[in-house]
């Protein structure tokens, strides 16, 4: 059985390296698991939103998908970001899914992340919750 990992994070007013590097080190971490089959990722940043009402219909609706068939969630919130907080509470609070979210040292956690996440401070943390859970 595969384990699929959502990487959810702020994509709105972000670089391309703000989007994806954090989510490269997050997918390297698991390169034998990927390719035994063991791991998949969902990445939302495979989707570009064009601006309309439209294109923000597609893309949540593809997110909310994405969400319905992984397993585990992991939440950056290195900037706070509307869609991910509402992607953490849809993950946890509506489906009891496993969210782990990245809140980095010095930043104030909110009382929501508390309750409907595992909050970690690194990526590295949160790599590591994530493979205690697969063994």
């Amino acid at each position: 059985m595969t384990t699929l990992i959502y990487l959810g994070g702020p994509m709105l007013d972000c670089s391309f390296e703000e989007m994806h590097d954090w989510r490269d080190e997050v997918q390297d971490e698991f390169t034998v698991e990927v390719a035994s089959g063991a791991v998949a990722f969902l990445n939302p940043c495979a989707r570009t939103w064009d601006g309309t009402q439209a294109g923000a219909e597609y893309i949540v609706e593809r997110d909310l998908e994405d969400i319905d068939e992984c397993d585990i969630v992991i939440a950056n919130l290195w900037k706070i970001g509307v869609g991910t907080s509402m992607e953490v509470f849809y993950a946890a609070g509506c489906h009891g899914k496993l969210v782990i979210t990245i809140v980095p040292e010095g930043r104030s956690v909110s009382p929501w992340l508390m309750v409907h996440s595992l909050v970690t401070r690194s990526v590295a943390e949160a790599v590591a919750v994530i493979q205690r859970e697969l063994t």
